[in-house]
Parts: C-alpha cells; structure tokens; sequence
C-alpha cells in the first residue's frame, strides 16, 4: 500500500471576510509556494480551474485534487 503524504502548499492561509479571499499570512522558505513565487499579501483565487471562496473549500482542493505535480 502508497504511504499517505497529507498536501502541502507551504503557507498559512487566512479567509479575510471582508474580501471575500484567501490571503496568505506567511510562507515556508523553499517550500512550493515560495518557489511558485507567491508572497505574503497574496490571494489564492483558485487552485487549477477551481475556484477557491472558503478555507474549507481550499483544505479540499488540496486534499481530493493532486496538484502536487
């Protein structure tokens, strides 16, 4: 049996309500987010063609979809 990697994006995330988005807060050095070239202040909108409007939502994504190509 594959051994379970639980997702890893290398940020910590933070729903602001105000917006509506997905901010990042914080970024692992080297991790795939900071080699994707995201910053702090960002949002994510969307991972692939799925759009992204909850942390819920975002967990998800991550978990159900392999993006970790």
């Amino acid at each position: 049996l594959p051994v379970y990697s639980p997702p890893y994006f290398g940020v910590l995330p933070r729903f602001d309500a105000a917006t509506n988005q997905l901010k990042i807060e914080a970024i692992e050095k080297d991790g795939p987010a900071d080699q994707a070239g995201l910053k702090v202040g960002d949002s994510i909108v969307a991972i692939g063609n799925d759009k992204i409007d909850s942390m819920a939502t975002f967990a998800a994504k991550l978990e159900f979809n392999d993006y970790r190509q």
